[in-house]
């Protein structure tokens, strides 16, 4: 899926920052929206076009500059965490990744389910999500209609494998 992000947008988030960490998260929830706040980790890589990957990064060395942070390399952070870059992504666009590892799994999510070499995609019909005794996460009970018309049921920690939430269709 490709979204827009354009010059305008990312000037904002680098003049609203007061920290390195509020322009990369800024930025990925400028490309992501609502979903952000959902994800505990993608499966593949958001990228940008070569240029608009470089103008970024001359923003994050640039306020990294200004900033006077010591003993790093500056627009270091970004670097590590930020967006790819791809010749094919036209300029002032990003390719979000074509899925994540959710935090939580709700109802009407395009999923896809790889568990005891099964892999099931489909729409969750109903979810339920249990915090994990130790409060790390979540644990998923989900009944999904597959692309097949196949119900599945799956709990994750009987189950095992993993969720991941399509962001478009495969």
């Amino acid at each position: 899926m490709i979204v827009d992000l354009t010059k305008d947008t990312i000037d904002k988030i680098f003049e609203d920052a007061e920290h390195q960490t509020d322009y990369v998260i800024g930025l990925f929830k400028a490309v992501y929206g609502e979903i952000w706040d959902n994800v505990k980790k993608f499966t593949d890589y958001t990228a940008v076009s070569e240029g608009t990957a470089h103008y970024i990064m001359k923003k994050a060395i640039d306020f990294d500059t200004k900033q006077k942070y010591r003993n790093v390399m500056k627009g270091g952070m970004w670097m590590n965490s930020g967006f790819s870059s791809d010749k094919s992504v036209p300029e002032w666009k990003c390719r979000l990744a074509s899925s994540y590892v959710p935090l939580r799994v709700n109802k009407g999510d395009r999923v896809r389910i790889k568990s005891k070499g099964i892999t099931v995609t489909g729409i969750v019909e109903t979810a339920g999500n249990y915090r994990k005794r130790d409060g790390a996460g979540y644990d998923y009970a989900l009944e999904v209609l597959s692309d097949r018309g196949e119900p599945h049921y799956w709990k994750s920690w009987r189950d095992f494998g993993r969720v991941e939430v399509l962001l478009e269709d495969e």
